[in-house]
């Protein structure tokens, strides 16, 4: 016995559960969790790599989580690769989706634009399709029409 998943009292026993957990990461870290179901994220604000780190580090350690699922990105403008060698037990990521929004490490939204432009094309093109089909269908149309119309003229 169980809730059935999307159920409107499914997320009930999620806020029970992790309200607490990020409760407590958010009061004994430096860092901010957000999450939901199984989507987790932990950012951190600052100028400091090695401090920045250290904290998300120490939030993560909080964290009860598969590390085959974790994804790490570090927003900057300055060139960090080197440095972020001691994460490459976790899957670097160049760029995370958030909401449907795409997010790269300089937050310049050309993937997050680029991804919306390919859906857009594919959409045109599905709708010129359908509006093709829609007039191929009504020529079709207006001609039984006519031949319907001549047929009972002549009756």
């Amino acid at each position: 016995m169980g809730i059935p998943q999307g159920s409107p009292i499914s997320s009930l026993p999620y806020l029970i559960y992790t309200t607490p957990l990020i409760q407590s990461v958010n009061r004994s870290c430096n860092v901010k969790a957000v999450g939901f179901m199984d989507d987790w994220t932990l950012y951190q604000k600052g100028n400091q790599f090695e401090k920045n780190t250290r904290e998300i580090e120490k939030a993560y350690n909080h964290l009860i989580t598969e590390g085959d699922k974790l994804h790490f990105i570090y927003f900057t403008n300055k060139r960090i690769q080197e440095q972020l060698s001691r994460f490459n037990q976790y899957h670097q990521s160049e760029n995370s989706v958030k909401l449907g929004v795409w997010l790269d490490q300089r937050l310049n939204f050309k993937i997050h634009i680029g991804k919306k432009l390919e859906a857009s094309r594919r959409l045109q093109y599905v709708l010129s399709e359908l509006i093709y089909q829609n007039r191929l269908q009504s020529k079709s149309s207006m001609a039984q029409k006519l031949v319907k119309l001549k047929g009972m003229q002549m009756n």
